[in-house]
């Protein structure tokens, strides 16, 4: 019996490398319950689709866009997953990278969510809350964040260099940008309901004033919309994500950290390493495609 649509979860994966990685991923999706969205970056150049196979969860392209750290390409991005896959309005969106992997059975994963119907699992940085430092990313126009990314090449140093002093400039004028709704930052990966994601849809106007030109506020944008939305006393504060930045920052979680995720109550780990750690994912598969 086919999967009502509205039923079904969709999730929104972002990869711009490691595919044979990207593979494992998608196989642990592969369910009839699911959905898969992947956005490929479009600077990508040993991508091959063939690789990417599913036989029971569909799988669909979002058009390919060059996706630079810290940029609003990020924002755009994920604002092109979202009304991708929201034309379809689904019971839950995932948002994951392509070096994610569940940590819990599709059985446990959609048990779950149906447990916990009309809550949005959005992470919100208590700390960051409470020092606010993390306003800067938005207050001020970073000019060339598309451009600069995480690159140090002397001619990117020279480009990071102007787009500081052009910061300076702005701060002397008085040029802070307006905080049209309050900010908080969180994690970007996230677990939300079909309402939160047309709600921020119709939001986009609002999130391009706000939110573009900025540093690093793909972890910032979801959080602000979210929490000025009418479902805010629907978020949990948690993004259901194991992620560990005491180790690294991330840490790549290895073979030995394998009995700590399984026991973990969150549902998704990032981040893994094919390259450094197979056996690591080979040990989470084994539990996970039951």
């Amino acid at each position: 019996m086919p999967i009502e649509e509205n039923k079904k979860h969709a999730y929104l994966i972002m990869a711009h490398n490691k595919f044979d990685q990207l593979a494992v991923l998608v196989d642990l999706l592969d369910d009839e319950r699911n959905d898969i969205y992947l956005h490929i970056d479009k600077k990508a150049k040993d991508f091959d689709r063939s690789s990417i196979k599913t036989k029971n969860a569909g799988l669909f392209y979002v058009k390919p866009m060059s996706v630079i750290w810290g940029g609003d390409s990020m924002i755009k991005c994920e604002l092109r997953l979202f009304e991708s896959a929201g034309e379809k309005h689904y019971a839950y969106y995932h948002l994951l990278s392509g070096i994610d992997l569940p940590i819990k059975t599709q059985d446990y994963i959609h048990s779950f969510f149906k447990e916990h119907t009309g809550k949005n699992f959005i992470n919100l940085d208590q700390k960051a809350l409470s020092n606010r430092e993390f306003t800067r990313r938005v207050d001020w126009r970073h000019l060339f964040q598309n451009i600069i990314g995480r690159s140090y090449d002397p001619f990117m140093c020279r480009l990071r260099g102007l787009q500081e002093r052009l910061i300076s400039l702005q701060m002397k004028l008085g040029m802070k940008r307006k905080e049209i709704i309050p900010l908080y930052k969180g994690a970007n990966w996230i677990s939300v309901t079909d309402e939160m994601i047309q709600y921020v849809l119709t939001q986009k106007k609002l999130i391009k004033k706000q939110f573009y030109c900025s540093h690093c506020a793909d972890e910032v944008f979801l959080q602000s919309v979210a929490m000025a939305s009418p479902y805010r006393d629907t978020v949990t504060g948690r993004c259901l994500r194991e992620i560990d930045w005491t180790r690294g920052g991330p840490y790549t979680f290895r073979s030995e950290d394998v009995p700590m995720l399984l026991r973990s109550e969150n549902l998704y780990a990032r981040k893994f390493d094919i390259d450094l750690d197979r056996k690591a994912m080979e040990l989470i598969a084994e539990q996970v495609k039951k």
